[in-house]
């Protein structure tokens, strides 16, 4: 069939990308011709390279964790945020993250460590069309991924009162792109304004 002719198409395409990698070459031109139109999402359909498991992450812009510009006490009561201590705050921005039941409502990431290299794709729920991958990256390490992810920019196109962002990674427990002390200055900016406020 057409479509598994194209998925060992890509396939072939992304291992070059591999091995270009592994050579120390930026793959970036490689992987633009790689993440175009549904080839990847045809591949991991088709050739099922990775393993789908419950190890993927949350993809969660930081602004959208916070519920900026909304009543943060719609949806949690107010004896959530009672804590004043580093360790209370810390505890408070974790326990915020969604659980990975939640899946359906962001992005995920799926990763694949291959012949040295580590793949990724974004994954999102396309209701009853099941999953849809695109987005592939490759990394020398889950650290280097981490950073990538957790700086992408997000700036929602005609919104000029929010301010721009990164993103935080959640396990489905606890957010892992950021050390303890960037929790605290999150919490600092985005909850306890809003807390005396209320």
């Amino acid at each position: 069939m057409e479509w598994e002719e194209d998925a060992r198409k890509t396939d072939r395409k992304i291992k070059a990308i591999i091995e270009a990698f592994a050579l120390g070459q930026d793959p970036s031109e490689m992987l633009d011709r790689v993440n175009v139109e549904d080839n990847v999402n045809t591949w991991m359909h088709c050739l099922e390279p990775f393993q789908i498991d419950d190890d993927y992450y949350l993809l969660i812009p930081i602004i959208n964790y916070f519920r900026f510009g909304e009543d943060l006490f719609d949806y949690h009561e107010r004896d959530f945020f009672q804590g004043k201590s580093d360790r209370d705050k810390i505890l408070t921005v974790n326990n915020m993250s969604p659980s990975k039941d939640e899946y359906e409502s962001y992005t995920c990431i799926e990763r694949s460590q291959t012949d040295g290299a580590i793949l990724s794709v974004e994954v999102n729920s396309h209701g009853p069309n099941g999953l849809y991958f695109d987005k592939l990256s490759v990394f020398k390490s889950e650290a280097a991924l981490i950073d990538h992810y957790k700086n992408m920019m997000y700036d929602p196109v005609g919104n000029r009162l929010t301010p721009i962002e990164g993103h935080f990674i959640s396990d489905g427990e606890k957010i892992i792109s950021h050390s303890e002390l960037d929790l605290i200055k999150f919490h600092d900016r985005y909850i306890e304004p809003r807390l005396k406020l209320s």
